[in-house]
């Protein structure tokens, strides 16, 4: 599947790296998928096995945090010490990849900032090496659910039965 555009329940991604090394792990990271050159891709991170057990989709979640690779990733900083790329993935952040990218390359500091509109949620996660200095995770959607806020005239829950009645 083409994920080059961004598709629905994207999840957007800022991915801040600082370190000496810049050069060196932006060389790590860089890839390629479908004919075009990628700033992140997860697959050189951690490689997916070319024979699977699994679904392909249930392999990326359970490996990288989100199925299918980083789409449309571009520069939004880039020095000799610090690095910024923006990126999409498909519902979820790439937090299991990032932490991954973190213990591969320990004397860097890596923050994510991200947010999903259709989901309703956004975080933070910042790690170096093994070691986690900042998490945090807002889910706007709970605060409604909680305080059963009134949509179109039903409460949050009864909206929630139909969306998701099959």
């Amino acid at each position: 599947m083409d994920n080059s555009c961004f598709m629905d329940n994207s999840c957007f991604n800022d991915l801040w790296i600082d370190g000496n090394n810049i050069p060196t792990l932006l060389q790590a990271i860089e890839g390629e998928e479908y004919g075009r050159d990628l700033l992140i891709d997860f697959n050189k991170i951690t490689p997916m096995p070319e024979e699977l057990d699994v679904d392909e989709c249930v392999w990326q979640e359970e490996n990288w945090g989100t199925c299918f690779n980083a789409a449309n990733p571009a520069f939004i900083h880039d020095t000799s010490r610090n690095l910024g790329i923006r990126f999409a993935t498909f519902d979820f952040p790439p937090i299991k990849v990032i932490k991954t990218l973190a213990r591969q390359f320990p004397k860097n500091r890596f923050t994510l900032r991200y947010y999903e509109r259709d989901a309703g949620f956004d975080g933070c996660l910042t790690v170096k090496g093994e070691r986690i200095i900042e998490e945090s995770y807002v889910d706007h959607c709970s605060w409604w659910k909680d305080n059963r806020v009134v949509v179109a005239g039903r409460k949050f829950e009864d909206e929630l039965s139909i969306w998701y009645s099959g």
